[in-house]
């Protein structure tokens, strides 16, 4: 879940970012986003820079890239009740921020973490539909975090 949540955010986060891209030679984007773009890490700066998220979602992001990676660099076993993992988790900003109607509060680390990955990924297809038909980007996007812009 950890790894799949985060290639499909990555792919997500592609399409965003490409919205905001001028329009120009696609064959130039497409080395961009083969080349130096391909890192998960590289496009969720570059979202960060060209405003498509504020504060919030790009820590989020941040962090769901860090529990990723988590994944898949562990020679041991994993789980989101992983202490690290789950102090991760406890850090992200969606899921305490957006309430859904309807389904329960998430509860365990795991509930946690794919919470903020649908929340993110609904946000981020929102508002390119959104802009796509001219009206103003999700305000929501633009959350305050807790993290410093530098970091």
């Amino acid at each position: 879940m950890a790894i799949v949540g985060a290639a499909w955010l990555d792919l997500v986060l592609l399409d965003a970012i490409s919205r905001q891209l001028p329009r120009g030679d696609v064959g130039a984007t497409k080395a961009l986003f083969e080349g130096p773009l391909q890192a998960f890490g590289a496009r969720i700066h570059l979202g960060y820079s060209l405003n498509v998220y504020g504060d919030g979602i790009y820590q989020d992001l941040a962090t769901i890239k860090e529990i990723r990676n988590a994944f898949a660099h562990s020679a041991e076993a994993m789980a989101f009740d992983d202490d690290d993992v789950a102090e991760l988790v406890g850090t992200m900003n969606s899921p305490k921020k957006v309430k859904y109607q309807g389904p329960p509060e998430p509860v365990t680390p795991r509930e946690r973490y794919v919470r903020a990955v649908e929340i993110v990924a609904d946000l981020l297809l929102s508002d390119m539909s959104r802009r796509a038909t001219g009206s103003s980007a999700e305000a929501i996007l633009q959350m305050a975090g807790r993290r410093d812009r530098a970091q």
